[in-house]
């Protein structure tokens, strides 16, 4: 029994490595898959990221192009001095200056003639559209270009932490599972090698319990044998006892004895009890 404990406390040591081993995999593959999986959200987004801007700079191309042509119109309507044509064209104008959080001006001959001008183009979107003379600029910053990607992006990122919670969860709970299984095993491995060493045992009990009872009836036969021998050298020795006992007694008949025809008789009755 000891030393199936023994082996017993060996297989334990030597299964618990294999076990954490194998969890270690287990969260080495699903951490790998999650770090794929958010550089690739991660480009992905890096890629929208410039798709949005890209789309923003060709909306701010177009309302410039836009405006250039009514700046045109605008121009031409002043020429021929027609009545109401300015008012028309400021009316215009302050109706198409009106994009949303875009800073659009016009310089003509390196002055500002309509429009505002930004005052930080570092973190904006700046496009152009020159014509003979005068040039329409915007300028959009970039925290307003991309503020739906940002809620996309956050919404994008965050599910993806929700998921990845999730399956870092369901990994562990499958871990967890997979060692319960393993420890089972393990255990269910030992108890079978008890059986198998208990049922070894037991056989090896009763053989040795059938040489030992094979042993006793060999020494019961030879007990039953010498008390044979025994009662019978003790009967022997009665029957000598006797005959001793007796040819004594003859003896002292005869030597003690008067009458030869009695001592004769009494002999020949003491030689009949002894036979």
């Amino acid at each position: 029994m000891r030393n199936n404990h023994q082996a017993g406390s060996a297989m334990n040591a030597a299964g618990s490595p294999r076990a954490f081993t194998v969890d270690r995999m287990i969260f080495l593959l699903v951490i790998l898959s999650l770090g794929f999986l958010w550089a690739v959200v991660f480009m992905f987004t890096r890629g929208e990221r410039e798709q949005t801007l890209e789309r923003a700079r060709e909306q701010l191309q177009l309302t410039l192009v836009t405006l250039a042509d009514l700046n045109e119109l605008a121009e031409q309507l002043a020429t021929l001095e027609l009545e109401g044509s300015q008012a028309r064209t400021d009316a215009l104008w302050r109706a198409l200056l009106q994009y949303p959080a875009a800073s659009i001006w016009v310089e003509s001959d390196g002055k500002i003639t309509g429009g505002l001008p930004a005052t930080d183009l570092a973190g904006s979107l700046l496009v152009e559209e020159a014509r003979d003379d005068f040039v329409v600029y915007a300028a959009l910053p970039e925290q307003e270009a991309l503020a739906a990607w940002r809620q996309d992006r956050s919404q994008r990122y965050w599910s993806l932490a929700l998921v990845s919670v999730v399956l870092l969860g369901l990994t562990h709970l499958l871990v967890l599972a997979i060692r319960r299984r393993t420890e089972a095993e393990r255990e269910s491995a030992a108890a079978e090698e008890r059986n198998q060493q208990l049922e070894l045992y037991r056989e090896k009990l009763e053989r040795t319990v059938e040489e030992r009872t094979g042993e006793l009836a060999d020494a019961n036969l030879r007990l039953g044998e010498e008390l044979k021998e025994r009662r019978a050298a003790e009967a022997t020795l009665r029957e000598h006892d006797a005959l001793l006992s007796s040819v004594t007694k003859g003896a002292a008949e005869l030597l003690g004895a008067h009458n030869n025809d009695e001592v004769i008789d009494a002999v020949l009755e003491l030689i009949g009890k002894i036979v």
